[in-house]
């Protein structure tokens, strides 16, 4: 066990948390917000997050809602040819959706 948790473990659950949220007062609401982030470990939490709230299937029809696109995504994480481990301009996303990684959290009439 890491003393500082660090990365992955360090990252994810704050990412997830605020993803959730975020989601769940869009769903609500109706509020227009951008969830924005830097490069880094929480990549994959937000590609899961994006699967698991259908925003993924809608941009990369391929990796379908079921057990076969649940596994084409598996595979294609961290390979070559496939998404990277970290945000990135190929890992796209649909700021309505809060579908990216934080550093911030803003509605428009804060921009």
């Amino acid at each position: 066990m890491k003393l500082r948790l660090l990365g992955r473990w360090g990252t994810s659950p704050g990412l997830a948390l605020v993803y959730a949220h975020a989601s769940r007062l869009i769903q609500h609401t109706g509020q227009q917000m951008i969830y924005l982030a830097g490069p880094g470990h929480g990549g994959p939490t937000l590609v899961g997050a994006g699967y698991l709230a259908g925003t993924y299937t809608e941009i990369y029809p391929h990796i379908t809602m079921n057990e076969e696109g649940l596994l084409r995504l598996f595979r294609q994480f961290s390979a070559l040819g496939g998404i990277p481990s970290h945000a990135s301009v190929p890992t796209r996303a649909r700021s309505t959706r809060a579908a990216s990684s934080a550093t911030c959290c803003c509605t428009p009439s804060e921009r």
